[in-house]
């Protein structure tokens, strides 16, 4: 009888052992919202990303993708402008090498355009895009058409060092909110310390690419926008002039702009040194900021926000990036299975609380864990609140044309007595001429 009872409890257990296993599997694979298919399970993608991707990417994603999907992947790290021209070869040579690439608006509009993506759109669930964060597909989109699935929201962001307004008097809880509070921030800011001067803004315009958004930001601040409804550029009048003029006033004006933010302030990094080591008080970046900020200075010491406007409350710029299908690929079933990964609930938290970038889910955005651990979702997701709240970054085929155009206009500006009426009229009409020899 005593035998007969404890091989009962033993079955009972070996029961109840083999159903928490079935549980836990099953509810990996709910977790993530889809089932991956048998079918798929040993296939092999291959991904060109970000060299920059690493660690998270390599030492906790990639291979929990692996072990959950039973899919293997090749991941190709390679220099933002490597990546970009592997790529742009591969996908224009038809190549069936690589499944999925990594995107951002002017990729995906550049390799959209001739039919070099994959469209996605009917993949999509109603619950997934009723779950995505305002303009998360934009990054990943062109011309109405989805090519991919948004790896991270990121947006510029106002970080501003409370300690250095500590030091000058300014009240570190009242951060400023209009252009008028924060340009006398910026000279209340711009002191003398130890035989240098400290100061209250820089910008990072040592580079092209850089130097184009920051226009865009400024641009986006006034009010103005790049083209018009027939794609045409307008970027030169009224709006985009005072936004430009702000923007060198810093400069030329005020005196509070650091003089090394047009030449020596080419990177995200260049411009991360240089606030922490509290060479300047004020900056205007992307999210990546923040973990470096904490490290370095401590959350006491410095605080986020929406970027203030000059004649609307706030703008912003666009930065976020994502995930497409080759056209040529022979493993998009696969390969789609990796897009929906990183979008998923449980990636999206890990990586804004690991690495600092913001989620494309409100689902995440709106966790008590991640806003505690990560509160540049809650600045966020006050911009997002804000009804004119304008930060695109306006993909197009033919971006990296444009961005050079008005980049080198802006430099000669603050390098020259160039003005910046003539400056943008003689940029607008480069950008058309590029315009009209696209659609020829």
């Amino acid at each position: 009888m005593l035998k007969q009872h404890y091989s009962k409890k033993k079955r009972m257990l070996l029961f109840t052992v083999l159903l928490v296993f079935v549980i836990s599997v099953v509810s990996s694979q709910m977790c993530l919202g889809y089932e991956v298919k048998e079918s798929l399970k040993g296939s092999r993608i291959t991904i060109y990303g970000a060299l920059g991707y690493t660690p998270y990417m390599s030492k906790l994603c990639l291979p929990r993708f692996e072990k959950q999907t039973g899919i293997k992947v090749d991941f190709v790290p390679l220099g933002w402008n490597p990546l970009h021209d592997k790529i742009a070869i591969s996908l224009a040579s038809q190549s069936t090498e690589v499944d999925v690439v990594m995107t951002w608006a002017a990729w995906t509009a550049e390799f959209g355009a001739p039919g070099y993506l994959e469209p996605i759109g009917d993949r999509i669930t109603e619950e997934m895009r009723q779950d995505f964060v305002r303009g998360a597909l934009e990054a990943v989109s062109y011309n109405g058409v989805v090519y991919g699935l948004p790896r991270m929201l990121s947006t510029l962001n106002m970080y501003c060092n409370t300690k250095m307004f500590r030091e000058v008097g300014l009240d570190p809880n009242n951060i400023p909110t209009k252009w008028s509070e924060l340009l006398h921030a910026f000279q209340k800011l711009t002191v003398e310390k130890n035989d240098k001067i400290r100061y209250g803004f820089a910008a990072q315009l040592g580079l092209n690419e850089p130097r184009f958004y920051t226009f865009l930001l400024f641009l986006q601040m006034a009010g103005g926008v790049m083209y018009d409804e027939e794609g045409y550029p307008i970027f030169d009048q009224a709006p985009g002039v005072l936004g430009l003029q702000y923007l060198v006033d810093l400069y030329k004006r005020y005196g509070v702009m650091d003089p090394v933010s047009i030449t020596d302030i080419k990177r995200g990094g260049d411009m991360g040194t240089h606030f922490v080591q509290e060479r300047a008080a004020i900056v205007f970046t992307w999210p990546f900021l923040y973990a470096t900020a904490k490290d370095s200075l401590g959350v006491d010491n410095f605080k986020m926000d929406v970027i203030p406007g000059i004649t609307q409350r706030t703008a912003s710029v666009e930065g976020s990036e994502g995930w497409a299908i080759s056209k040529f690929s022979k493993n998009k079933d696969a390969a789609f299975e990796w897009l929906k990964f990183i979008a998923s609930k449980e990636e999206q938290k890990e990586m804004t609380i690991m690495d600092g970038w913001l989620p494309c889910l409100k689902s995440v955005l709106a966790d008590p864990e991640v806003r505690e651990k990560n509160p540049m979702a809650m600045v966020l997701e006050k911009f997002d609140e804000l009804s004119v709240s304008p930060a695109r970054r306006y993909g197009t085929p033919y971006y990296s044309e444009v961005a050079e155009i008005i980049s080198r206009e802006v430099e000669r500006v603050f390098l020259t007595d160039r003005s910046v009426v003539d400056a943008l009229h003689d940029a607008a009409q480069s950008v058309r001429d590029v315009i009209e020899r696209y659609r020829e």
